[in-house]
């Protein structure tokens, strides 16, 4: 009887160990499901924001803006940036509510990620060269918030390490590093 009862705890036991392993997976699997619940939520609420600000594509007067659009963009690549642009753009948009001035700005989605790349990298010449300089041009890459984040988080690093004394500093690949110079001195 005593072994029999022991037999039983002993399955109990193994039991328990199981149910408890278990839980814990079921516990990962909801805080894993919680995260993509969250990451699917953002993506929705960037896709209604997007959408709620869309021009309406049926009209000839929306034809008319895009064509104009597209010739701005194009005007600043080639004046502003120095490039020759022969690349498809996906789409233009106007972002914000129209005004008397007309200055609104403008979300470019390019067809291939290497655009992307040249046009930032064309940023800093075109900042140096105060001839090719275009009035009131911010060319800024899309991120996802939590990217926004840590670019804020990272800057306010920059500014407080200024703050206290420490020069020749700058954002390079999300990290914050001494500028290099040309010529080094050591």
């Amino acid at each position: 009887m005593m072994s029999e009862i022991k037999e039983m705890e002993t399955k109990h036991n193994g039991c328990e160990e199981r149910l408890s392993t278990i839980e814990a997976q079921v516990l990962g699997r909801k805080t894993q499901n919680q995260s993509y619940h969250n990451d699917l939520k953002e993506i929705k609420d960037r896709l209604t924001s997007i959408e709620a600000t869309a021009l309406e594509k049926e009209t000839q007067a929306y034809q008319e803006r895009s064509d104009y659009d597209l010739d701005q963009f194009k005007k600043i690549m080639t004046q502003g940036l120095n490039l020759s642009w022969t690349n498809e753009v996906r789409r233009i948009t106007r972002l914000d509510v129209r005004e008397d001035n007309g200055m609104r700005p403008m979300r470019v989605e390019l067809k291939e990620v290497e655009d992307n790349g040249r046009i930032m990298s064309r940023l800093n010449e075109m900042r140096r060269n105060k001839d090719a300089r275009i009035n009131m041009l911010f060319i800024v890459p899309d991120r996802t918030r939590e990217k926004w984040e840590k670019v804020k988080k990272l800057r306010g690093e920059l500014k407080t390490r200024k703050e206290q004394g420490e020069n020749n500093l700058t954002i390079t690949r999300g990290k914050i590093c001494m500028k290099q110079s040309f010529w080094n001195t050591d």
